[in-house]
């Protein structure tokens, strides 16, 4: 072990045993979904048809524009509609309220801080990445030419290991940086806890996919909470920019028809979508559980991680101890199913870099091991990798096997 490896450790647990950074914060928290402060119940989400006459539909309704996104196809509006009238009118793709609050916190985070160069190499070879062999995944294949749109709380673009890796969004509606208020927004009594959270997901995608651009598109603040809105803005500003893969270390609060529908558009637009299942035992949230999305599973080792939802999920990856980068140059040590997803995701543009769109799913499930009760098993991007250069043309799935 280098005089790297010994610093980044030690300052790691220094800090734990110094500062007590450890958050016992379990995702998905109904209480604090509870007492977040919650949108308006007067604004309203609206997706039109292309082609519909923005203008008429909010004065037929008596709505009041707040935003447009997307040639004022997506609306975020305001008043007091007939929702029934509105559901049906022949104008409108979808409608729903703008109270759904996303969540995205890892179970436990640790921090630590290291003044000096980042070595890409040691952070590869971190003890829970050691299944999945990346030194030899990536005499293969690195994810070069692949863009992956992380959707969380935004990302620090200077950190060294990140800083040439990032695509980051224009100036507009949605921004890619971390960007904390000091404010305790959802009443917890914490403020600003998941800051960070953006900038370690890229990070493990960055690991697992070193060739690979990030697109960090900011859909969370810093207490970890954003709205159908937003999340619907972020998956279709994702496809705008051309990202190939969206990494989701989020859940909702509920089911959602408007991001169904945006879903839907976007993966039949050839986008993969990898959604965490939940930090939560039991059935994966929302909107892992939808058949548009890639659902991810957090293992300890060789088994599914306790915390960890797994029932109708399809694969698992390494979700407990990991490494990665945190703003201000820092690493920290998280666990939990966004910390998976975000493997899964990096799985993905490397094996995307040598087929096309529709095989990169299909290689991942069809190559993993079998662990129950996961739907196919934990990845091997390994065998994936050397199963899409072995097999030039893609086998159809048994009939049984369709789901999307």
């Amino acid at each position: 072990m280098n005089r790297f490896s010994w610093s980044l450790l030690l300052t790691i647990a220094f800090a734990a045993i110094l500062v007590g950074c450890s958050q016992d914060v379990v995702a998905p928290d109904h209480e604090a979904w509870s007492r977040t402060k919650s949108v308006a119940a007067s604004q309203f989400c609206l997706l039109l048809h292309e082609g519909s006459d923005m203008d008429a539909v909010v004065a037929d309704y008596g709505l009041t524009v707040i935003e447009t996104f997307g040639n004022d196809i997506l609306l975020l509006t305001q008043g007091t509609p007939d929702l029934a009238a509105l559901a049906l009118d022949e104008r409108v793709r979808e409608v729903q309220q703008n109270g759904l609050s996303v969540l995205s916190s890892p179970v436990d985070i640790t921090l630590g801080f290291y003044e000096g160069d980042w070595d890409d190499v040691v952070l590869g070879q971190q003890t829970a990445f050691s299944s999945l062999q990346l030194d030899r995944m990536h005499t293969i294949a690195r994810g070069d030419g692949v863009t992956v749109a992380v959707l969380d709380t935004g990302i620090d673009p200077n950190h060294p290991m990140l800083a040439s890796h990032v695509q980051l969004l224009p100036p507009g509606v949605l921004s890619s940086l971390e960007d904390p208020n000091g404010v305790d927004d959802d009443g917890d009594g914490l403020i600003d806890e998941a800051f960070g959270h953006g900038t370690h997901v890229a990070g493990i995608v960055s690991q697992i996919a070193p060739g690979a651009t990030i697109l960090p598109i900011r859909v969370l603040n810093a207490d970890g909470f954003g709205s159908a809105f937003e999340l619907a803005m972020g998956l279709y500003t994702a496809y705008e920019q051309g990202a190939q893969i969206v990494n989701l270390s989020l859940v909702l609060s509920g089911e959602s028809n408007l991001i169904e529908r945006v879903l839907r558009d976007v993966t039949d637009g050839g986008m993969l979508v990898v959604g965490a299942a939940g930090n939560q035992p039991g059935p994966a949230f929302f909107p892992a559980d939808d058949s548009h999305v890639l659902s991810v599973a957090a293992m300890d080792a060789w088994n599914i991680a306790t915390f960890s939802a797994s029932e109708d999920v399809r694969l698992g990856a390494p979700g407990t101890g990991i490494i990665s980068t945190y703003p201000s140059n820092g690493a920290a040590v998280a666990s939990g199913t966004s910390m998976a997803c975000a493997v899964v995701s990096g799985s993905a543009a490397v094996i995307r870099q040598l087929v096309g769109g529709e095989r990169v799913e299909h290689l991942l499930r069809a190559t993993s091991r079998p662990r129950p009760p996961l739907k196919d098993g934990s990845i091997r991007p390994l065998a994936a990798l050397r199963e899409a250069l072995r097999t030039p043309v893609l086998p159809p799935y048994p009939q049984d096997e369709v789901d999307r």
